[in-house]
């Protein structure tokens, strides 16, 4: 926009000092004048291809329309506009008025009216005027009140200059015409899309494969095994037990099990989350007895592991009038981000934790409080 409107300023100020030679061929013109109508095109194509461009290739374009302007009222004895303010209106909510500033050369001529600007088929006086500079002090009912998204409002200012007959006459006037993007009551919204990184307990049950023991004529045997959790995984040593699966013997022609005095048990010297131990025994007090037993391990395995969740906060409204309110930043978030959507038309997606500057609102983080700030901008002196 400010690109756009330093260039209508420069092609208005051209016709303005060309007004008495529109006849003339290109090549009438002598060098300097040449370099500036070169100059001009050059600039204003490559604005066209700047459209879609990052935001820095139209100030940039801004600055080479104005230094075209500078160069050209060097030598030309007509009004100019240079360049005028704000190029944005501002809503309603933030100002009743509108200060409109307008610089150049000539503006302002001995023996003739003060300049006017009209606006809606009002017409305001100056409140401010010098040879290099106009104000004007309009009320902000004057342009219109979008609710979302910019619109846009023309001015257009008059200046009077001597006919330039010795006989008198009637006051030449010159026009420059203005566009204002106005902007809506709404400033927009905001959501906060965060990936968080959650602890999730994960569980499992190791059930070994049964071991056994077995003694016949008398006396007693052990069998032993050692298990490790599976890789990650640590027991839970509270959640620990061995399951007798067989518990056999005999004598002579007695089968009851009770002359087996063997059992299945932790070994609670190698009880450990990352190792438990267990044994198998088979025992009787006869040699003609005989014992087998068989048993096994169940244990629960855990650990923690992190988890990716995806959190949104949002559409929440951003409003011009009110103080920047404070966004909790997530613990532990592997990222954080604020998509902005200004006046129902621009979007943008930036990182939580860093500093940014957009033209109408301010991301400021405070890593120490864990916060972030969204701050609407509300001075519009130098907009």
């Amino acid at each position: 926009m400010r690109a756009f409107q330093l260039s209508d300023q420069l092609i208005q100020s051209l016709t303005t000092a060309y007004a008495d030679s529109v006849n003339l061929t290109f090549g009438a013109l002598d060098k300097q004048q040449q370099k500036a109508f070169s100059d001009t095109l050059s600039a204003i194509n490559e604005m066209g291809k700047a459209v879609r461009d990052p935001v820095g290739k139209g100030l940039q374009l801004g600055n080479t329309f104005a230094a075209i302007t500078a160069d050209v009222f060097s030598w030309t004895k007509k009004p100019m506009v240079i360049a005028y303010s704000p190029s944005y209106v501002a809503p309603s909510s933030i100002s009743d008025t509108v200060r409109i500033a307008i610089s150049g050369v000539r503006l302002h001529a001995t023996g003739v009216a003060a300049p006017k600007l009209r606006i809606k088929n009002t017409d305001f006086a100056p409140s401010e005027l010098t040879d290099v500079s106009i104000g004007f002090v309009v009320p902000r009912t004057v342009f219109s009140e979008p609710t979302k998204g910019t619109g846009f409002e023309t001015g257009t200012l008059t200046i009077f200059r001597p006919s330039g007959s010795w006989i008198g006459g009637q006051p030449e006037q010159i026009y420059f015409s203005f566009l204002f993007t106005v902007l809506p009551n709404q400033l927009g919204s905001y959501t906060v899309n965060t990936i968080a990184i959650e602890k999730k307990k994960e569980e499992k049950l190791l059930k070994t494969e049964p071991l056994s023991a077995t003694k016949n004529g008398g006396g007693g045997d052990v069998t032993k095994e050692c298990y490790p959790p599976e890789s990650g995984y640590v027991f839970d040593l509270l959640r620990v037990k061995t399951i007798e699966d067989k518990h056999t013997a005999y004598k002579d022609d007695d089968t009851s099990p009770g002359t087996n005095f063997g059992k299945v048990q932790i070994d609670e010297g190698v009880k450990t989350e990352k190792k438990i131990c267990i044994s198998v025994s088979a025992t009787t007090g006869c040699t003609e007895c005989g014992a087998h037993t068989e048993g096994h391990l169940e244990a629960w395995m855990v650990r923690t592991v992190d988890e990716e969740k995806p959190l949104t906060d949002g559409p929440n409204l951003l409003k011009w009038e009110e103080d920047p309110q404070p966004i909790r930043l997530k613990d532990q978030a592997i990222s954080q981000i604020i998509t902005v959507r200004l006046f129902d038309e621009i979007t943008r997606r930036l990182p939580a934790t860093s500093r940014q500057s957009l033209q109408f609102l301010t991301i400021e983080p405070d890593p120490r409080n864990n916060v972030v700030f969204l701050a609407p901008q509300r001075e519009w002196n130098a907009r």
